[in-house]
């Protein structure tokens, strides 16, 4: 018999989610599928702990679109592919180089006013 069960994620503002224990997932992976294909997603739980969440690939398309670049994405943002590649194995920038070229092709900072950290 089935142990599936409705559980309110508070974090979400989306409907609650059904709660699929991972052995009745692995079992019924069919219709663990088309539950969330026609109901949208649905959390794996292992030992009571939730652990996982099947999304609709739309659904997870949308979600990835919005995704923030990390910290590395944004201070390798702007500066030259040759670079970063070797292809350009001499080459060896100042800081102020680096930092000109980022800001050159960040125009969300060029409006910003500079910051005075002497005080």
């Amino acid at each position: 018999m089935s142990t599936l069960s409705r559980k309110h994620t508070p974090l979400s503002k989306q409907a609650p989610l059904l709660a699929w224990p991972v052995q009745d997932a692995k079992a019924r992976f069919s219709e663990f599928l088309d539950a969330c294909i026609a109901n949208g997603p649905q959390l794996v739980t292992r030992r009571g702990a939730q652990t996982a969440v099947l999304v609709p690939f739309e659904q997870w398309q949308r979600m990835s679109e919005h995704v923030q670049p990390n910290l590395k994405q944004v201070l390798l943002e702007g500066i030259d592919p040759k670079i970063l590649s070797g292809e350009l194995k001499d080459y060896e920038p100042s800081t102020d180089d680096l930092f000109n070229t980022m800001m050159e092709n960040r125009p969300q900072f060029k409006n910003r006013p500079a910051m005075n950290f002497e005080d």
